[in-house]
């Protein structure tokens, strides 16, 4: 399957969504593309949230470029003073800089090519941009609800910057009483447990340990935990799903 290049993707990224485009389409089916498109994606909202920042042209630019054009058409007039052929005199009151107006999508679109190209911060007088971390998708699976009233949710394990990631995506996270919802490994027999963080946010994320072997600890489970100082599973799981 061909994937999209890079510039279509960008402008897409700026532009939005157009539902029932083939483009859109190969999104739902190609992950590369679509791993590629969300961190476009991410970048565009930065860039739109005031993370990159125009530099003004410094005040004296124009004069200084126009007088470096007279410098350089100078000895052009000394040539044809030379054969005696009449120098063409230039009004200079007529010489305005051009100017080129730019949509706000074809701003976004640059920087984000930009912000690929270069991958970091450039001098002034330039769109300073950051790309994001590169990162590929090695699993994703549901999580099924085992409290009523629940929507689904979903784990992923993400490799990003030469380490694994889980992230966690779960809408309308229900009340706890004051206790709090913690994200599980655990393996096949449900007795040996790692305790990877709490769950706080619609989208979350949690970097693993790299010795952690996750054929060990395949399972993903979110519990409400109670403030009571035991460190160990409340055994309230609400959300359960398995790598393997």
């Amino acid at each position: 399957m061909p994937h999209i290049p890079h510039d279509d993707l960008a402008w897409r990224a700026a532009e939005g969504p157009e539902p029932g485009s083939a483009l859109d389409a190969h999104l739902r089916d190609c992950p590369q593309c679509a791993d590629e498109m969300h961190a476009l994606e991410r970048t565009v909202r930065r860039i739109r949230e005031d993370a990159v920042i125009a530099e003004p042209l410094p005040a004296a630019l124009w004069d200084r470029i126009a007088a470096e054009v007279d410098d350089a058409d100078a000895p052009r007039a000394d040539e044809q003073a030379a054969t005696g052929t009449p120098p063409r005199v230039r009004d200079r009151r007529t010489r305005r800089p051009a100017r080129r107006r730019f949509s706000t999508r074809a701003v976004v679109a640059a920087c984000v090519a930009t912000a690929l190209v270069v991958g970091g911060g450039i001098g002034a007088g330039a769109w300073i941009a950051q790309r994001p971390p590169a990162e590929t998708v090695v699993a994703t699976i549901d999580l099924e609800p085992l409290a009523s009233g629940l929507d689904d949710a979903s784990a992923s394990i993400v490799e990003r910057d030469g380490h694994r990631v889980l992230v966690i995506d779960a809408r309308d996270l229900p009340s706890t009483d004051g206790g709090t919802l913690d994200v599980w490994l655990i393996d096949p027999d449900v007795v040996g447990m790692v305790n990877v963080g709490v769950l706080d946010a619609d989208h979350t994320e949690y970097v693993l340990p790299d010795d952690l072997d996750l054929g060990e600890f395949p399972i993903v489970d979110v519990s409400i935990e109670p403030l009571d100082g035991d460190p160990t599973h409340s055994g309230d799981s609400i959300w359960r799903g398995s790598l393997a």
